[in-house]
């Protein structure tokens, strides 16, 4: 039994009284429109085959099947699809990815059905005006937390009723929470134990109703009951065991409920929670993360710290997890922006999952790390490849949201994130602002920032020096250096702005090897993940010979040797760039393979190939 289990019963549920919260702003803001995604960037392109993918699934009975179900409509219209048996998925995911994309521009057939959806889900609201969960096996929380996401979506981009259906469906889940607590303060946390993890995701929703127009302190409340005292207390130590062996099942989709918690701080200034949230940031950075960003953790197996499977069987990766962590480093951001670690973060999961996992017109399931990377559609045995998962319903709001990553804005000037080719809208000080960035990024490494203001404007803009950089990172402001940015700062050009100036850099990118020393290992061999700047890079190419491993939970378990045979610890002896083909190398002496990276890798790849001298 872990020292968490030993202390799960008789403690009393956190605490805390209304009059004594102390909101916690954020240092800076996320823009939530303003910002434009140039045609020759890969976040552009991402957002379009997302697009395409959300209208070609998106028939409104089927949405709405469930919803109809329980409203009492005799034989509704449409058929029950995917994973809705388990939660409002299709909706969900509709909701999510039509509301979040029409911020940044309009998109009439977008509209259309996110409009004729919402106007149908509110036609199935009980008599007292309350909205009930589409399931009723423990996993309302789960619901609960999916369907927000997709109301405060299709809110932000003006639907008048999203709001109000929200705090209806919160107002219903309070009911249940409040009748499940009648008898037991602890009742709502060890409901039905084997959907425990679903209903403490409700944590998130309770959050996303109260920063709503519609909140009460209510949700708040609400929100700390499915908080474990316990397990706050074990996170903010930094003990492993709060990781792989909690009473909620473990998961690398802990995150789902750890961006409530840090909501729960916002509202509150409860450090505990704050403390919480820091301490298990650590824990899955330092024993639960690939170097490409994968998180190493999921239901249905043990993973102690430090082991990090990377085969399919072991389950390794899953989307859903990914964009939460994405959405968790957000938060920590926009409290903490000074520090680059959590933009990293970011940045690792849209390029190395996020660009990886839209394959044959799907969102895969899995981030596989080795094999082929492909769409699927787990334990099922329905054909269509679109069968709203949990991870296409959360992978819909990293698609959908791309754009909001790559900017910051703070009262005095603007945070430059990431390099995407975009451009941004913004009032710094009273004026307008239009800032544009060219950038072929991560393709080459030239930057230049474009000013265009029609007052001069006094302002600061921050220039990220990635932590991944190989070396200091001069920048210059109409092609004269002022500064060097230090790998994982933050350069603050103050300054007084005007219309034309221009800001370059070079980010300087290089391979970075980093040895493997997880639970797949292959004998005596010794296997490498290889990035280049952040991106991860995948040796593509036969496979080479099955090698067997030890059974994963009871299956059987296997991966390949991919042996080069040069010395990592100079890849540049021995990997020459292929000429017009970016991000494409040759490895000397091994011409069945090739580097690239890992979002392009088609057919049979690994990244984790051995590599050691003959």
């Amino acid at each position: 039994m872990s020292e968490i289990d030993d202390k799960t019963t008789g403690m009393p549920l956190l605490t805390c009284d209304a009059r004594t919260w102390q909101p916690v702003p954020n240092a800076v803001t996320t823009p939530l429109d303003g910002v434009t995604l140039h045609d020759d960037g890969l976040f552009r392109l991402a957002m379009d085959r997302h697009t395409s993918y959300l209208l070609t699934d998106a028939n409104v009975d089927d949405m709405v099947w469930r919803f109809r179900k329980l409203a009492g409509v005799a034989d509704p219209p449409g058929e029950e699809r995917g994973w809705e048996r388990m939660f409002p998925a299709h909706a969900a995911q509709f909701l999510i990815g039509a509301g979040n994309t029409l911020r940044w521009g309009e998109q009439s057939e977008l509209r259309t059905r996110m409009n004729t959806l919402i106007d149908a889900i509110k036609a199935c609201r009980t008599t007292d005006g309350l909205l009930a969960a589409p399931y009723g096996s423990g996993e309302e929380g789960y619901s609960f937390m999916l369907l927000a996401h997709g109301l405060v979506a299709a809110a932000s981009v003006g639907h008048p009723d999203a709001y109000d259906l929200l705090a209806s469906w919160a107002r219903w889940y309070r009911l249940r929470v409040e009748e499940a607590t009648a008898d037991n303060p602890r009742s709502i946390l060890d409901f039905d134990a084997e959907h425990h993890s679903q209903n403490y995701f409700a944590v998130t929703a309770c959050m996303l109703a109260y920063f709503t127009p519609d909140g009460t302190p209510e949700d708040v409340l609400t929100a700390y009951q499915h908080v474990l005292p316990e397990w706050i207390d074990v996170l903010a130590a930094r003990k492993l065991e709060a990781i792989w062996s909690m009473p909620i099942h473990p998961h690398s989709a802990y995150c789902y409920g750890w961006l409530g918690m840090l909501d729960i701080y916002r509202a509150t200034g409860d450090r505990r929670l704050l403390d919480a949230m820091q301490g298990g940031w650590e824990l899955y950075r330092r024993h639960w993360q690939h170097p490409g960003g994968t998180l190493a953790i999921c239901e249905g197996g043990i993973y102690p710290p430090d082991t990090l499977y990377l085969t399919p069987m072991a389950h390794t990766g899953e989307t859903c997890s990914m964009v939460w962590w994405a959405r968790f480093n957000h938060i920590l951001h926009q409290l903490y922006p000074a520090n680059e670690r959590y933009i990293a973060e970011i940045e690792k999961v849209i390029y190395n999952v996020g660009l990886a996992n839209q394959v044959d017109g799907s969102i895969c399931y899995h981030t596989n790390l080795e094999g082929e990377r492909k769409a699927e559609n787990p334990y099922t045995e329905e054909a269509s490849l679109i069968a709203h998962t949990c991870c296409e319903v959360v992978g819909s709001y990293l698609y959908a949201t791309l754009p909001q990553y790559i900017y910051s804005l703070a009262d005095d000037g603007v945070y430059v994130n990431l390099y995407e080719p975009s451009s941004i809208t913004c009032n710094i000080a009273g004026q307008q602002l239009h800032l544009t960035m060219s950038s072929r990024f991560p393709f080459y490494p030239e930057v230049k920032l474009h000013i265009h203001a029609e007052q001069s404007v006094r302002m600061t803009l921050r220039v990220r020096t990635p932590g991944w950089a190989s070396t200091d990172m001069p920048i210059s402001v109409n092609g004269e250096t002022v500064a060097c940015g230090q790998p994982g700062i933050y350069v603050a050009l103050e300054r007084t702005w005007n219309d034309g100036d221009t800001v370059e850099f070079v980010l300087p990118m290089d391979f970075r090897v980093t040895g493997y020393e997880g639970g797949d290992q292959i004998g005596e061999h010794h296997r490498f993940a290889i990035l280049y700047g952040p991106v991860l890079m995948a040796a593509v190419g036969p496979l080479g010979e099955e090698v067997q491993l030890p059974d994963f939970v009871g299956k059987p378990n296997h991966t390949y040797l991919v042996r080069i045979a040069h010395d990592p610890a100079n890849p540049h002896e021995w990997l020459q760039s292929i000429p017009n083909i970016p991000l494409n190398f040759a490895i000397q002496g091994h011409e069945h393979l090739c580097l690239m990276p890992y979002w392009l890798a088609n057919g049979a790849f690994t990244c984790y190939p051995v590599i050691e001298p003959m």
